[in-house]
Parts: C-alpha cells; structure tokens; sequence
C-alpha cells in the first residue's frame, strides 16, 4: 500500500492552525453564550462544538488523497470519520444554539 496522505509537513501545520482556530473561536463563542444566557440548549450546544477542535487537530494527520492507487475502501472510511464526525456536530450544535432562547 503507497502512502497516500493528503497533509504533509508545512501544509499540515498550516492547516491545524487555520482550522482550530477557527474551530476554537466557535467554540467559545459558544461557551460564552452558555455562561452569559444559560439554557439547556446552550449547554448541549457546547458539548458538541467543545470538541470539534482536538478532532479536528489529531484527524487531520488521517486523512487521504482521493483515488490513491493501492489504497482500500476500509482505509478510506476510516480516514472519513473525523472530518463527518466534526460536520455532524457542528450541525447539532448550531440547530441547538439557534434554538436557544437568547
């Protein structure tokens, strides 16, 4: 199997960087709704954009070039799991917080 990843070195660092930081401001913004207007929603919210950073930060090393010779299907799916997993919390975590009474 070639070694098929899609971030290497300075594009990788790069990309950890943009992205959780990004993520992190997301993240508390989303705690200081929490803390300024508390609700149930709110605190949900949190619980699913707080983590979306450190996913993000130790998947990005995962993921693969798209159509690399000699790499499987399984490999593949298993590299799609953090990326999915961090779009589908913050997809919670914002219908949350727009339905939180603020």
């Amino acid at each position: 199997m070639t070694d098929a990843q899609l971030l290497a070195g300075s594009r990788l660092r790069t990309a950890r960087i943009v992205s959780v930081g990004i993520l992190t401001a997301v993240a508390l913004g989303t705690i200081l709704a929490l803390v300024t207007y508390p609700s149930w929603q709110l605190a949900l919210a949190a619980v699913c954009v707080v983590p979306c950073p450190v996913i993000l930060w130790f998947g990005l090393r995962r993921w693969l070039t798209p159509f690399a010779p000699g790499v499987r299907a399984t490999t593949y799916l298993i590299s799609a799991v953090p990326p999915v997993l961090v779009i589908a919390l913050l997809a919670v975590g914002g219908w949350l917080l727009s339905s939180a009474p603020i």
